[in-house]
């Protein structure tokens, strides 16, 4: 009779307690602090609870299995120390330590050492994050962030970044940035950022920049860049550019570039080592073992100009030549220079003088 009691007991609190705790709770001593079961708005201790709707303030360790469905019950802010089986969700802000079997969250605020089994997530994250395939925030995500495929953010991402195959965001990304795929942004990216296959913005990117086939930003590309197969921007590229196969611009390429096969810009400064060179106002040190060709294409407001040193087998400029030129044949419209090489050509020397072995300059204008 005894055991049968016991057991009687035992199944009438069980079919109890769930709806005590789901639907008001209680505390020990008290349902403000203690020791607490159930969905308690207000509490300090230690409590227990299913899911978390319409909190208004809870402070100590919070033990949570799910999260309201409603957005609108995920009110309050919960402070200390957070452990979800399997979610620590279900407030408006998080603030302390966090760790989720599977995810941890809140809809506005995350601040502090969170770690989701699969996911860490807010509007605003910040501290130390980590989710077993993602870390993101609807805003702004601050900290040392992994996620073991992406990291992202809807407006800025700072500070230690690392994802699987992916870091991006939607404004800027400043940092330590690095991805086994990409590491991109729709504005600037800042700092070290580096891509196994690629990194990019959508305006500029300073700093150190490594992408295992390319790198690109939509205006500006500033520091050290490093592409596998290519490195480029909109407007500028300035600082030591390298690539297996190409560097270029869309205006001014500057700095220490080094191209396996071909570099070019509108302008070029600096020293440029490739095979082949090509721009229209070229400056500094060209070392081009094939081919330099500096010209204007279609332009007929700018004249394409050559200053500086040029080593090339074909130097080849459709406009004014104020340098060295040194090659196996050198040609240009007006020579203000020196031409090198065994076969010389300046346009704009008289008839007789064009075409020299060794050496050739401007020796008078072409009255022809």
């Amino acid at each position: 009779m005894t055991k049968n009691r016991i057991l009687t007991g035992l199944i009438i609190i069980g079919l109890v307690l769930p709806q005590i705790v789901y639907s008001q709770g209680f505390g020990i001593p008290s349902k403000k602090w203690g020791l607490g079961f159930g969905n308690l708005p207000k509490f300090t201790g230690v409590r227990i609870n299913s899911a978390d709707r319409n909190v208004k303030s809870v402070i100590g360790i919070n033990i949570t299995s799910w999260m309201a469905k409603d957005i609108d019950e995920q009110t309050g802010s919960f402070y200390g120390l957070g452990i979800g089986l399997p979610m620590a969700m279900g407030t408006e802000n998080r603030y302390g330590a966090s760790f989720g079997l599977l995810a941890v969250g809140a809809t506005e605020n995350v601040f502090g050492i969170n770690l989701g089994g699969v996911a860490v997530g807010g509007n605003n994250v910040k501290g130390i994050n980590i989710g077993g395939l993602a870390v993101g925030s609807g805003e702004d995500l601050f900290g040392i962030n992994i996620g073991g495929l992406a990291v992202g953010s809807g407006n800025d991402i700072t500070g230690i970044n690392i994802g699987g195959f992916a870091v991006g965001a939607g404004n800027n990304v400043s940092g330590l940035n690095v991805s086994a795929i990409a590491v991109g942004s729709g504005k600037n990216v800042s700092g070290i950022t580096l891509g196994v296959l690629a990194v990019g913005a959508g305006e500029n990117m300073m700093g150190l920049n490594f992408g295992g086939l390319a790198v690109g930003a939509g205006e500006k590309l500033i520091g050290i860049n490093i592409g596998g197969l290519a490195v480029g921007a909109g407007e500028k590229v300035i600082g030591l550019n390298a690539s297996v196969l190409a560097v270029g611009s869309g205006d001014v390429l500057g700095g220490i570039t080094i191209a396996g096969i071909a570099a070019g810009a509108p302008t070029i400064k600096g020293l440029t080592v490739a095979p082949v060179v090509g721009g229209m106002k070229v400056s500094g040190i060209i070392l081009a073992p094939v081919h330099l060709r500096v010209t204007s294409g279609n332009s007929i407001d700018s004249e394409a100009i050559m200053k500086g040193i040029s080593l090339s087998a074909y130097n080849h400029i459709e406009g004014v030549q104020k340098g060295l030129t040194i090659g196996i044949f050198n040609y240009a419209y007006k020579v203000k220079g020196l031409q090198l090489g065994i076969l010389n050509y300046n346009r704009d020397n008289p008839k007789g003088l064009r075409l020299l072995p060794v050496f050739n300059t401007g020796f008078g204008r072409n009255k022809d």
